[in-house]
């Protein structure tokens, strides 16, 4: 009966505890409180969680854990849907069946939060970072499979403050953010993301000297904080990064530990993208060489360990050792990965590129065409791994003799780049010289010039690379 203006001043003044606002639900709540406890402490776990939940997370097994001590039925699956309903009947959340979520209201999340003393809401909180936690798939973040699962995770974690969170297992999930991000190219998202996530956790460490001393997880983040400069374009950056959380990692972990490993796998990419090949294919080899020792060769570590080493082969002019190299991780990804598995089709994208260094051009483009309509399936047309394949269509098409053919692939590859990355992101200038290249094939030498001048001042001014560096 309130007028709507009233209302609304009431909370604007009084925010979710003015009384009219907290009156609105307070029947339905106490009601819904005293007649199932269990769909009662469910409204509260969504009142610490984004307002949009995914169905499969309130009726997944990690939630009615945390659920079972006020009702032990909940154990069976009908029974979640049951407590759902009775949320809903009370008109605390609305329940989308198609989408597969339910909403519940932001004001609605505050009220049931203001009938909760500062130590409930702490402890509601607790619980959904390890409903959460357990909710993250078992298989590795890198594998496409288990993306929407992923996806049903993210927008809570901030929401939760799982950032602050303490736990083992909710730290991990945070890494895994922050490489999802950079594998789906939210580059800007996934370098803000991890330098949030450093301050705080490296704000909570101290060391015997009074300064923070990283522990396993922070450095594990700081290696993918490092993976998405490097891919930023700010090479010397990523390389400081991973020199340093390689040390620590030694001194804390040992030389030959997973995480070790992997970040002297990053440091020889960084090496790579400065321009220094010779450094980058000694240490590739020697990382190579203690993954095998640790994992086997068939191992997923192994092979990227090998990949790389194939691409540094290649930067340094050994065509003939990159390709035999590229055959091996290729016929090996295929077997233990699948045949559409990214890296997989990444390795089939080098083994185009060593037949087009090989003046095999035909071959080159009817292999990488097939691989590039295997990423749009997987990845989708955005993608950076499905560009990158678009760009060595068109690189080869161009080498084949074809270079109008070519033209449509460069121009949308190089639209779609710049529009996700910018102008200045390496994957987008790497692009726009193939591009030049190819304006020249087709007779437009003055076009040509122009984009090669630009491309050569982005690389020595704008990404810092220098005069002497091979890309300029």
């Amino acid at each position: 009966g309130t007028p709507i203006p009233d209302y609304l001043r009431l909370i604007e003044r009084h925010g979710p505890s003015a009384l009219s606002v907290e009156a609105t639900w307070d029947l339905s709540l106490n009601r819904l409180r005293a007649q199932a406890p269990a769909a009662y402490r469910l409204l509260q776990l969504c009142s610490v969680l984004a307002p949009e939940i995914a169905l499969d997370l309130i009726y997944s097994d990690e939630m009615a854990a945390a659920l079972v001590p006020y009702d032990p039925s909940v154990s069976e699956r009908l029974v979640r849907g049951a407590l759902v309903q009775q949320i809903n009947r009370l008109a605390l959340l609305k329940l989308d069946v198609q989408g597969g979520r339910i909403q519940v209201h932001r004001l609605l999340q505050a009220v049931v939060r203001d009938r909760m003393d500062a130590e409930e809401i702490a402890e509601a909180r607790h619980q959904v970072h390890l409903v959460l936690a357990a909710s993250r798939p078992r298989e590795n973040v890198d594998d496409p499979t288990t993306w929407p699962r992923l996806r049903m995770l993210w927008p809570h974690l901030e929401v939760s403050d799982a950032l602050t969170c303490r736990e083992e297992s909710v730290r991990q999930l945070l890494i895994d953010r922050a490489r999802y991000l950079w594998q789906r190219g939210g580059l800007a998202q996934a370098e803000e993301f991890s330098r949030r996530v450093d301050e705080i956790w490296s704000a909570r460490l101290t060391g015997a000297g009074g300064g923070p001393e990283p522990d396993q997880h922070l450095l594990h983040l700081r290696f993918n904080r490092a993976n998405v400069l490097r891919t930023m374009g700010r090479f010397a950056e990523a390389w400081e990064l991973d020199k340093q959380v390689l040390d620590d990692q030694q001194r804390l972990l040992g030389p030959s530990h997973p995480h070790a490993l992997m970040t002297a796998g990053s440091l020889g990419a960084d090496l790579r993208a400065l321009g220094r090949y010779a450094e980058a294919l000694e240490r590739d080899r020697a990382t190579y060489a203690s993954w095998v020792d640790l994992l086997g060769e068939e191992h997923p570590r192994t092979l990227s360990a090998a990949n790389n080493l194939a691409v540094s082969f290649r930067l340094v002019g050994d065509y003939r050792s990159a390709r035999r190299w590229d055959e091996d991780v290729h016929q090996r990804r295929r077997a233990v990965l699948g045949p559409t598995d990214p890296y997989t089709l990444q390795s089939a994208v080098r083994l185009g590129s060593d037949l087009r260094e090989a003046g095999e051009y035909e071959k080159s483009v009817s292999l990488l065409r097939g691989v590039y309509d295997s990423f749009v399936e997987v990845l989708g047309v955005d993608d950076l791994l499905t560009l990158t394949a678009q760009v060595n269509v068109a690189v080869s098409l161009r080498s084949v003799g074809r270079p109008a053919d070519a033209v449509p692939l460069f121009e949308e590859a190089y639209r779609r780049l710049e529009e996700r990355f910018g102008p200045n992101n390496p994957d987008t200038v790497a692009c726009r010289s193939s591009r030049a290249a190819n304006l020249l094939a087709i007779g437009d030498a003055n076009r040509a010039l122009s984009e090669m001048v630009a491309v050569g001042r982005t690389y020595d001014d704008v990404l810092r690379l220098g005069p002497a560096h091979p890309h300029t």
